[in-house]
């Protein structure tokens, strides 16, 4: 019987990170844009209108308010040419200078005061004297232009914008909208609703032949990641991510396709849709590896991936993530432990769920000085929003027991000191799988060679802490955690591939091997597979063979030497091995700086010509993710495009656009290129 694939419906995924990045500026930044230049100041002025209505500072008034009350007396020729010498006074020198105070007026750029009478009387020539000497404009600098308007650009930029917006094809169409761009542009024409679907297939299609073309010009093997999706409007989905180390020694990770999964939903039916993606981006022969989550109908797709490709090597690996999660959940099986969650939950909701609480709630809070924090709501499906929901709620353990005694609708949810103890020691204990868990789903940096480390990590963390515990509920919860790490310790840190990775992190090398299995056994299959799949580049021999030797023996002599060449490269690339092994591992570096020798790539980038085939090893086995992130990744950012007001996204449209978002954010070079003609 064909095994089902599993769905994880869209209110089960949470939110991942943006893709975007954003740049905080510098607080030098910040000062320079607040400021005004003397030359932007300048040439500003220079804008200026010259007329006296133009003019709104206190001397303008008062010069203006003179003139009119002496223009009663005066003859109005003499008025008119007063008028007109003041306003040519009070206009462009001014935008220079504060308003004059005492018979002093300021320059706005070095404080310094030039003598000047408030009624202007005195003149400007030492104002404009002191300016352009002191503050004189540049002549040289560059003058900003306007550029012309390029309709074949700006229609680039807004595909773009739909694109990596997830905005909905008819925003071409939208009144307000339209009003907005006729406001920027009134010259450029927005495209209708489906001529826009039409350029956006289009683009998918241009961007794929070039990020195919990237792909195949890859000098090492491709891992994959593969999940499925439930859409609210009950399509499914299939996500499959591809992920390589480049030859900078970089992490690069794309989305290769989203793709509409009939049903029957069987690990066949999805392994002959995934194999058929490979083929449209014709990297079959490079892949190396898939990770799926802990399923047995998922992971039965790298089963039958793993033959297609055979006997070529290929890793069937396990969501680390996901594996973790068994663990903790498990733990908080347990019916002590169950039921002190249950009753945090029950508080976390129900002030959740009420304005009033949670006014009390604040107002407690500042009343004890304690920061207050929304109670959260967790989800079945994921850990460590259980985790997220206590921490928030433990550290107002005091403004909580407080209302629990003064408060009626806190009553009802109240629980004891005891309670509150054990909670923070739940806490306390499930602190370290949180941060594992987190620094797990990374995308940006390589993960695999930190798993034997975490489990290490983790056993001796519990262990530990077991001993400090001073509640039944946290020594329980502990005493569970530890079995699960030890009953799913092949999971973790059995594959042959996760122990490759740590021997390959220079931090550990094979300090941890034996706590994971024969490491002598796991070395000899390494040195064989690097002899046989990354053996190095045979040596040339000249032939020493006389002229006058027979062709059979001329034959002979070259076969011996070519078989001579290649043991002696094989034993070349084992033996890249065994000196690297021979170095004592690094110290772990103090700091997260991607450039220290202690981070994996880095050491390999840094050492590929004393080792070159155990640095061509290391980007195809260190690309493989430890989890299945990318590919939830993108469902997150799907639900922003299949929503209930857009539910009619025919297949063709989901995945170009699904696919284009994801390239916008993780390759923006193939979008630099010069945009097409509109069709």
């Amino acid at each position: 019987m064909a095994s089902s694939f599993s769905f994880s419906p869209a209110s089960d995924r949470s939110s991942s990170p943006d893709f975007t990045e954003v740049v905080r500026p510098s607080a030098a930044a910040l000062t320079s844009s607040s400021s005004t230049s003397p030359s932007s100041s300048s040439t500003a002025a220079a804008a200026l209108p010259t007329s006296s209505s133009a003019v709104t500072s206190p001397s303008a008034a008062l010069s203006a308010s003179a003139l009119s009350s002496s223009a009663v007396t005066a003859p109005a020729s003499s008025a008119s040419s007063d008028a007109a010498k003041t306003r040519k006074l009070s206009t462009s020198v001014w935008t220079h200078y504060e308003a004059p105070v005492n018979g002093k007026a300021q320059c706005k750029y070095c404080t310094t005061k030039i003598t000047s009478k408030e009624d202007h009387s005195s003149g400007t020539s030492a104002l404009w004297r002191h300016h352009e000497r002191q503050h004189k404009e540049d002549k040289t600098q560059p003058k900003l232009a306007l550029s012309a308007f390029d309709p074949a650009l700006a229609l680039d930029k807004l595909q773009n914008f739909i694109l990596g917006d997830q905005q909905a094809f008819t925003i071409t169409e939208s009144g307000p909208f339209i009003d907005f761009v006729k406001a920027l542009q009134p010259g450029f024409k927005l495209p209708k609703a489906d001529t826009v679907r039409r350029q956006l297939l289009s683009k998918s299609s241009d961007k794929h032949s070039l990020l195919k073309q990237n792909m195949i010009a890859v000098d090492s093997q491709i891992s994959i990641t593969t999940d499925a999706w439930s859409a609210p409007n009950a399509d499914h989905y299939l996500g499959v991510t591809a992920h390589w180390i480049d030859q900078d020694f970089k992490t690069e990770t794309v989305l290769l396709g989203f793709l509409l999964f009939h049903s029957p939903h069987t690990a066949a039916n999805a392994f002959e849709l995934i194999w058929d993606l490979l083929g449209q981006w014709e990297i079959q022969g490079k892949v190396r590896a898939c990770v799926t989550d802990n399923t047995a109908s998922a992971y039965n797709i790298s089963s039958l991936l793993a033959n297609k490709v055979s006997p070529r090597p290929f890793g069937q690996m396990r969501c680390r993530a996901h594996v973790l999660q068994l663990v903790v959940k498990d733990a908080l099986k347990d019916p002590e432990v169950k039921l002190a969650i249950d009753r945090a939950r029950a508080l976390a909701n129900k002030t959740r769920k009420s304005d009033p609480m949670q006014a009390a709630l604040e107002a407690a809070c500042e009343k004890w000085e304690i920061q207050y924090r929304r109670p959260f709501r967790d989800m079945d499906v994921r850990w460590n929003s259980t985790f997220t929901m206590i921490e928030a709620l433990t550290p107002m353990r005091q403004a909580i027991i407080y209302l629990q005694q003064s408060n009626r609708d806190f009553k009802d949810v109240g629980f004891p000191e005891t309670l509150w103890d054990g909670l923070e020691e739940v806490v306390k204990v499930l602190r370290s799988f949180q941060v594992a868990t987190v620094w797990l789903q990374g995308q940006r940096y390589q993960t695999l060679s930190e798993l034997l480390q975490m489990h290490d990590v983790l056993v001796t963390d519990v262990s530990e802490m077991e001993g400090e515990l001073e509640t039944e509920l946290g020594k329980r919860l502990a005493l569970f955690l530890s079995a699960g790490l030890e009953d799913r310790r092949e999971l973790i840190a059995g594959c042959y591939i996760t122990q490759w990775a740590g021997v390959l992190d220079p931090t550990v090398k094979t300090k941890l091997l034996e706590k994971h299995g024969d490491a002598e056994e796991i070395m000899n299959d390494m040195c064989f597979h690097i002899d046989t799949y990354y053996p190095a580049p045979p040596l040339v021999a000249r032939s020493t063979a006389s002229a006058s030797s027979g062709k059979q023996d001329g034959y002979k002599n070259l076969k011996r030497r070519h078989n001579g060449n290649m043991v002696q490269a094989v034993r070349e690339s084992s033996a890249q091995l065994r000196k690297y092994l021979s170095e004592p591992p690094l110290q772990p570096s103090e700091t997260d700086d991607e450039n220290d020798e202690q981070n994996p790539l880095a050491y390999w980038k840094l050492h590929q010509q004393r080792f070159p085939q155990l640095a061509k090893l290391a980007r195809d086995i260190l690309a493989i993710p430890a989890t299945t992130a990318a590919s939830e990744s993108a469902f997150s950012r799907s639900k922003l495009l299949i929503t209930d007001r857009r539910t009619r996204l025919n297949e063709a449209s989901v995945s170009a656009l699904m696919c284009l978002d994801n390239w916008y954010h993780r390759c923006p070079s193939i979008f630099q290129s010069a945009p097409a003609a509109s069709t």
